[in-house]
């Protein structure tokens, strides 16, 4: 019974428990990583992402060194498609990026848009493409799920403070030098961690699991971002059908959100107009856009714009990609258009392909081992996070729980 606890514990090996550290340390450097920013007082962020990433690469160069190779029989087609994917957006970068020899507003320069490449996407890749690595994983999320609190709490009392002052838009920021959409993101990934970890906790743990769970939600209204909520949406669903096939919870859910939707309707503007009576507009967006009368019509922000000019750029290059970005703009905030943006309508197929691969496993892990449901959860929320708001060499996390997603789909039989 002891080395079965022991498995459970440590995802299947007892052995060696310094490389389960070592597994450890990289993926927490690697998921929180993200929140550099808040660290900017105290050292160089670009310092610290460098050094973080060369940190985690030893990491994997060490577990390489002291554990076998596995070949992966379920998901065989996954890595031979990615790295075509992979090869296809490289010589895009390259020819957008490294011949000209410039870089945009998110990566100045051609060189850190290839370390960004590089050290989160083909660097990992090719570890997990070789090695499935296991440890703790209540435990390494117990120290995510605190380093995210810490963010947030810093957040909240710069917001109360005074040190945070609202954008013209309506939506507040971190503080800290990162957006008010990735703020609230990162505020969603300690709900979801929080509530992944509820599960086999004791009393003491889930009254400090419960705590996160309402700072998160807190900071995602301060955000005013509409995507942390759509994302939390449809990881709830995801866990749920995940456990139950017949879908029966899903239906429940929208039943009721139907049966009460007036309800919530004015639950939501009463709770709107009092924040606006102290002062905090923010979340009048997110009301807006669930429950005005043109709804998404006029609080867009403006992407149904990109989005229209990301098509237009596809059809006139359809075959090889156009371009990376939208020439004189920005990215085109959807990691699905964006691919066919830039590597043409093969590369934006197989980036699909890997993706419904990715998630076909990652539905199969939250129902038959929950001990390792918070990878397909977390994957589905950077994914999410990409088709709203992001670029795909600056989705870090949803990378990495794609692999560890993928590197245990073994494990279901």
């Amino acid at each position: 019974m002891a080395d079965l606890i022991a498995e459970y514990r440590y995802g299947g090996c007892t052995k060696r428990p310094w490389l389960h550290k070592a597994a450890s340390l990289m993926v927490v450097i690697m998921f929180c990583i993200v929140l550099a920013p808040y660290a900017d007082k105290f050292v160089n962020r670009v310092t610290l992402q460098v050094s973080a990433y060369i940190i985690a690469i030893m990491c994997m160069m060490v577990i390489a060194f002291k554990s076998k190779s596995v070949s992966y029989h379920n998901v065989k087609w996954f890595w031979s498609l990615l790295f075509i994917y992979l090869l296809f957006l490289f010589v895009r970068l390259f020819v957008d990026f490294v011949l000209p020899d410039k870089g945009f507003f998110m990566y100045n320069n051609s060189e850190t848009v290839m370390f960004f490449y590089f050290c989160p996407i083909l660097i990992p890749a090719v570890f997990f493409f070789k090695h499935k690595i296991e440890f703790n994983v209540r435990k390494c999320f117990w120290v995510c799920a605190i380093i995210f609190a810490i963010c947030m709490v810093a957040s909240y009392r710069a917001f109360l403070s005074g040190d945070i002052e609202m954008s013209n838009d309506g939506r507040y920021g971190s503080g800290f030098g990162i957006f008010s959409i990735s703020f609230g993101q990162y505020a969603c990934s300690l709900i979801l961690i929080s509530i992944y970890l509820l599960r086999g906790s004791s009393i003491m743990q889930k009254i400090i699991l419960v705590s996160f769970i309402l700072l998160g939600g807190i900071c995602i209204a301060l955000s005013g971002s509409r995507g942390p909520f759509v994302t939390l949406f449809l990881c709830l669903i995801m866990y749920f059908v995940a456990n139950n096939p017949k879908l029966i919870w899903a239906f429940v859910i929208i039943g009721i959100l139907v049966m009460f939707g007036d309800f919530l309707k004015e639950l939501f503007m009463e709770l709107d107009s009092y924040l606006r009576s102290i002062g905090i507009t923010s979340f009048s967006r997110i009301v807006n856009t669930v429950f005005a009368d043109d709804g998404l019509a006029k609080h867009s922000s403006g992407r149904d714009i990109l989005y229209d000019e990301g098509v237009a750029l596809f059809l006139k290059h359809p075959f090889f990609g156009n371009s990376f970005l939208i020439p004189g703009k920005i990215y085109v905030h959807n990691i699905i258009l964006e691919q066919f943006m830039a590597t043409g309508i093969f590369g934006g197929l197989i980036f699909i392909i890997i993706n419904i691969i990715a998630f076909r496993q990652g539905i199969k892990l939250i129902r038959f081992n929950r001990n390792l449901s918070i990878f397909p959860l977390l994957m589905l929320q950077y994914f999410v996070f990409g088709c709203l708001s992001l670029t795909i060499i600056a989705l870090a996390p949803y990378w990495l729980f794609m692999f560890l997603t993928i590197s245990n789909a073994n494990t279901i039989k």
